[in-house]
């Protein structure tokens, strides 16, 4: 009897792949895995995962995006030392990350926001109503005394006009103080005079109306006025 089997030569499995080769082959026809090593004793048993290289594309992924692609060295076959360089670099990136973040704005920002009050400044200038522009420019100044038993604040008042323009019909406020510096008393009249631009008029003996009996001393201002049309 005659049986084939007798005279093919004596064949094995790669314990990697399965591929079906001689055992006299050195490697495996399939993947390459190392016949002999197939062999090796149970006490000293070959790793059949080969060991992973970082390629290109993963290192530049490293390089880049840490807190990504370091994990992939974490995968069965990497280099411990490809472990270790990547997850420090992984924690270097997070350290300067994390610092920059901390960081205090930059001085631009200061730079920027000096420029926004100039601006503002400068617009609320520009805005300035032409009655604001006059009262500031219309001043006056004044004496006193109490008049009707003590009772009555008789004033005497020289108006300043500085601008271009002629006013009249002023709105004067005067504030009233007792000697403890206590604000006790205010009164408010309207002096219907005409002020020439650029020109003074004085105002004598004018009544103010009822003061406070304590009140030492006062302070007044033009409140409001009107421009000669």
């Amino acid at each position: 009897m005659s049986d084939s089997s007798i005279f093919s030569p004596q064949t094995s499995f790669c314990s990697r792949c399965g591929e079906q080769h001689q055992v006299t082959a050195n490697f495996c026809p399939r993947c390459a895995m190392p016949v002999q090593s197939q062999f090796d004793s149970a006490n000293n048993p070959v790793n059949a995962s080969p060991t992973r290289k970082v390629g290109v594309g993963l290192g530049v992924g490293i390089l880049l995006l840490p807190y990504i692609f370091s994990w992939f060295t974490l995968r069965q076959g990497h280099t411990t030392l490809a472990k270790t360089l990547s997850f420090i670099w992984l924690g270097l990136f997070a350290l300067g990350w994390a610092t920059r973040s901390n960081e205090p704005k930059s001085s631009y920002a200061g730079a920027s926001q000096s420029i926004s009050s100039n601006s503002y400044q400068t617009n609320s200038n520009t805005t300035e109503s032409p009655k604001q522009d006059l009262l500031r420019k219309v001043t006056i100044d004044f004496k006193w005394t109490k008049g009707g038993f003590g009772s009555i604040m008789i004033a005497d008042f020289t108006i300043t006009n500085l601008s271009d323009y002629p006013v009249k019909d002023l709105d004067v406020t005067c504030n009233h103080f007792a000697n403890s510096g206590t604000k006790i008393d205010s009164n408010s009249r309207t002096i219907y005079e005409t002020v020439p631009a650029k020109g003074k008029k004085v105002v004598k003996d004018f009544n103010m109306g009822f003061i406070h009996s304590q009140a030492a001393r006062s302070s007044c201002e033009i409140t409001d006025l009107q421009v000669v049309q």
